[in-house]
């Protein structure tokens, strides 16, 4: 069976709530309580049942790479005049910038959008899905009463009354899910013409030679790969078969069919990301001065489509599945 999805299905455990609402309550859609009162923070909660976002997890789940990216709304590596003091890089930079995200665990699994004013925008979609993650454990312990010292009104003046009231959790058991997507892991897009660019590397290639840039960008790519092999346990003969090929390819089955120029995984390096990502998720936890979860197992499904039952299999570092294949080179469309 040819593999499109791997699918983790995940328990988790903690105590507290890890994920509020702010002062939204989540009966009413409203801020403040049902007293009037605004000084509460709520659990998220849906049903009844407290959960934590999809959001907060991935937020949490890539923190370790992300850190000086998560300015990306702020500063976001855009090309403008800085006029708050954010992070700008300029047009020249930007190639650079691209090949370092784009070669990165954390480029090919949380995607990314670098923009600038006048340009096209180089962004890669995020191939890993996540739910939010259900809690069916205990009930909510209601005005339970909290300081916060660095509270502050809307001035922006030290709050006169720091006191709140917050919603919390005793023990709790949370159930989830993650879905990668092999098709938008195993490609990398240098075209522009469809307007999902994910690295670039001259703003002008016609008066730049870039083969040398793009040799360059698939050495330091095939060198992160066989890292993250590595340290997943992946034995050295499997992680020197960890390649990928530059060139011009065609996505299978379309209706219209377009030849894009980028960057084709194999199947040794998707393997080693795919093996990157469960170790993240089995170790994967949130502490917070009031509460905590962590992983408590995963199962792993590969499967050829979502609607089908898929079959339970254990991740092995030393055997690579049949990963499916989306893109055929040029070439070989023309040799069929």
């Amino acid at each position: 069976m040819s593999i499109n999805y791997i699918e983790f299905t995940l328990q988790a455990s903690g105590f507290g709530c890890v994920n509020t609402n702010g002062n939204v309550n989540p009966y009413t859609g409203k801020q403040g309580g049902d007293d009037g009162f605004k000084n509460r923070i709520f659990a998220k909660q849906r049903n009844g049942k407290m959960y934590i976002s999809s959001n907060c997890i991935r937020g949490y789940f890539f923190e370790p790479d992300a850190k000086g990216m998560m300015l990306s709304n702020q500063g976001g590596f855009n090309n403008n005049k800085s006029d708050n003091g954010e992070l700008v890089i300029s047009s020249k930079d930007m190639p650079m910038i691209s090949q370092k995200i784009a070669s990165s665990y954390l480029g090919l699994i949380r995607g990314y959008m670098l923009t600038e004013k006048g340009g096209d925008a180089i962004k890669r979609n995020s191939p890993l899905m996540v739910t939010d993650w259900i809690n069916d454990k205990g009930e909510p312990n209601k005005n339970e009463v909290m300081v916060n010292h660095l509270a502050l009104d809307e001035n922006g003046k030290k709050e006169s009354n720091s006191l709140f009231y917050q919603d919390t959790w005793g023990d709790t058991l949370y159930h989830g899910m993650a879905v990668l997507s092999i098709e938008q892991m195993q490609f990398i897009e240098m075209d522009n013409r469809l307007g999902h660019q994910a690295v670039r590397f001259s703003q002008n290639p016609k008066k730049a030679k870039v083969n040398d840039d793009i040799e360059t960008f698939k050495v330091q790519l095939i060198e992160n790969l066989k890292n993250i092999g590595s340290r997943c346990g992946m034995p050295e003969s499997k992680c020197d078969d960890i390649d990928v090929t530059y060139g011009r390819f065609m996505k299978k089955d379309m209706l219209f069919s377009y030849p894009e120029e980028g960057i084709l995984l194999n199947n040794a390096a998707l393997h080693a990301l795919i093996l990157e990502t469960k170790r993240r998720l089995d170790t994967f936890a949130i502490v917070k001065s009031k509460g905590f979860v962590r992983t408590d197992k995963i199962s792993v499904s590969m499967r050829s489509t979502l609607t089908t039952e898929g079959f339970e299999q254990v991740l092995m570092p030393d055997t690579i599945p049949d990963y499916a294949r989306f893109y055929a080179s040029v070439e070989e469309n023309n040799e069929a």
